[in-house]
């Protein structure tokens, strides 16, 4: 039952939580408007100036909601929305709160539910405006929740700015609201790119500056068409079909490239028509991409940035999340003869954990790919030629977005992450992002996974929880954290404890892994780019090739190596690693082994 609305009036009292800019500018605004206003916040000294214009000031924040029948919270983000939940508690009942944090859409119901069950009714908005604007006719004030809510307090709103009431459901005006700055973004990061693109040309920027404002003008003067477009999947061709636009934006993929002008904002968007123009429709008009963006409803969650905390899911088993589960046809038959496992397939931590010590065993960790033919595709079909109908092995951006792609078809909560390796460095070094892992949400815990990682990797899941250890194969691992919080895997050495690499939770997608796959395919510094690496493993043993260097290397043991005749290196390669591959390539292979770079020593510790 919606509980009963308080009494409310022209100058109904308001109390405001929250006084960084936006919410000082909101209390302003209602104290101006003559409604008698009640100001909080958790740093003392930010309402002096409110105080002084007429404000009365708070010692708590219950207090200030006790104070008013209107509670508007503005605060930097959703934990501090919670943080503020918790400060007021059961004061709230009989209230209306007015959320105008900038939240998510599953954050502002969540903020509606706990409302609710205190008694209060609720509304969540989103100030489509600077501070300086609040308060004027320029501000949008964008309004969710049940309609008698938003009529009864539509003039308190009014006096923050041009008010709009954008639907019942709690989530919709923070839905809204990121459409729209998802629109700005889009189009000033596209802006940014371009002015990129001609200051690394060294090229005058005159004529673009003076063209720009009418290509943003098209788009906008386009919008209601788009939308109806989308509305009726009617896409015509328009200015040019998708099959010309894909050209084009490959054009400017490459030419970012030539200029040393990063691409990785561009890689979605050639993936979309790439993907479009294969299944057939490349005579579409460009709104046509709107068919590989559409995520189909009645996922499940997909995990927050947190162990043990799930969130909105932005895809699920078939259906390409941007991490690069792909929903193109999977041959799971062929894998699983591939890894050798049959097995139950249900997904639980014990397949977890035996399909990830088979797929370990069976495909080697190896770079012939890039060696042999340059960058390797990461699509799921060239994945599938190469490691599974095939005998290539691969690095980690290819053996992880296989896995990946496997266990969220099986029905596993996929994340994929981007770690930094360390390999023995101190855990406070500083390194990029560039190694592919990915993390796993099952039996209410999550893991990490890494089947792509030479070396030291880990055979089994390791429980992301500071202190875990786990033996498997005889190997040892720990998950810590770093001072600044980062997650740090661990192995046991001969000579004791050494850092693998270190990550956080925040997930990469499909353009992060492209782009890491560029520069480790071509970097004149990477290790994959300068010579020939595999890693095998073993029960209880792992093998490696460094160039003709080869390794032999057991739990607790210091590491074997002797050097191969070029002579040994097919069969070596074909019975130890089983890299089945033509005579010319493995010729190939003994020829880039046999070069003589010491540059690469080492790195078949690297993903």
């Amino acid at each position: 039952m919606e509980p009963a609305l308080p009494p409310h009036g022209a100058n109904t009292p308001v109390a405001v939580l929250g006084l960084g800019p936006m919410g000082a500018a909101l209390a302003r605004a209602l104290l101006d408007s003559g409604h008698p206003t009640t100001v909080w916040n958790r740093t003392a000294g930010k309402d002096d100036d409110l105080v002084a214009r007429g404000a009365t000031r708070a010692d708590t924040a219950a207090q200030a909601a006790a104070s008013s029948p209107v509670v508007v919270v503005c605060v930097t983000n959703h934990d501090a929305v919670r943080g503020i939940h918790h400060r007021i508690g059961d004061s709230l009942s009989g209230r209306v709160l007015i959320n105008l944090t900038t939240t998510t859409p599953a954050q502002a119901s969540e903020a509606a539910t706990w409302t609710a069950e205190r008694g209060a009714s609720f509304l969540d908005g989103a100030v489509q405006a600077g501070a300086g604007a609040v308060g004027t006719a320029e501000a949008l004030l964008l309004v969710s929740g049940p309609r008698e809510v938003f009529d009864t307090h539509a003039d308190t709103l009014r006096a923050l700015g041009t008010v709009t009431h954008v639907g019942s459901g709690a989530g919709l005006a923070s839905l809204n609201d990121l459409a729209l700055l998802g629109v700005w973004y889009e189009a000033s990061a596209g802006y940014l790119h371009a002015l990129a693109l001609m200051a690394a040309a060294g090229a005058d920027t005159s004529v673009l500056t003076t063209h720009a404002a009418g290509m943003l003008t098209a788009v906008a003067d386009s919008a209601a068409d788009t939308a109806q477009e989308v509305r009726e999947r009617v896409y015509p061709e328009g200015t040019a079909p998708l099959s010309k636009h894909r050209t084009v934006v490959g054009h400017l993929v490459e030419t970012s490239r030539d200029y040393g002008v990063d691409a990785r904002r561009l890689l979605p968007v050639k993936e979309l028509l790439d993907r479009r123009v294969a299944e057939g429709n490349g005579g579409d008009g460009f709104t046509g991409l709107v068919e590989e963006l559409v995520t189909p409803t009645g996922s499940d969650p997909a995990p927050s940035d947190e162990p043990g905390e799930s969130a909105r899911s932005d895809g699920g088993p078939g259906r390409d999340t941007g991490h690069g589960w792909e929903p193109a046809p999977l041959d799971l038959d062929a894998y699983l003869r591939r890894i050798g496992y049959d097995g139950p397939l249900d997904p639980t931590l014990e397949t977890l954990r035996a399909l990830q010590w088979a797929h370990a065993a069976a495909i080697p960790f190896a770079n012939a790919t890039v060696q042999l033919e340059g960058l390797p595709a990461l699509d799921l079909a060239s994945l599938q030629e190469r490691l599974v109908h095939g005998s290539r092995g691969g690095y980690c951006y290819e053996q992880n977005i296989l896995f990946g792609t496997v266990l969220d078809r099986l029905g596993f909560r996929v994340t994929g992450l981007r770690a930094r390796i360390l390999m023995g460095a101190d855990a406070d070094t500083m390194r990029a992002d560039g190694h592919a892992v990915l993390r796993v949400d099952v039996a209410g815990r999550s893991w990490l996974v890494d089947v792509g990682v030479g070396g030291v990797g880990p055979l089994e899941p390791v429980e992301l929880t500071e202190g875990t250890e786990v033996t498997s194969g005889g190997w040892t691992y720990r998950m810590d954290r770093t001072a600044d919080g980062m997650w740090l895997l661990r192995h046991l050495a001969a000579d004791g404890w050494e850092n693998v690499y270190k990550f956080t939770l925040a997930p990469a997608y499909r353009v992060d892994y492209e782009d890491d796959n560029y520069i480790a395919a071509y970097h004149p510094r990477s290790p994959f780019s300068r010579g020939l690496i595999a890693q095998r493993n073993g029960p209880r043993v792992r093998y490696g090739i460094n160039g003709l260097e080869f390794s032999v290397t057991r739990p607790g043991e210091q590491r074997e190596t002797r050097e191969l005749d070029p002579g040994e290196l097919p069969g070596v390669l074909r019975d130890t690693f089983g890299l089945e591959l033509t005579e010319e390539q493995h010729q190939e292979l003994v020829r880039i082994a046999g070069s003589g770079s010491e540059a690469g020593r080492g790195a078949s510790l690297q993903g």
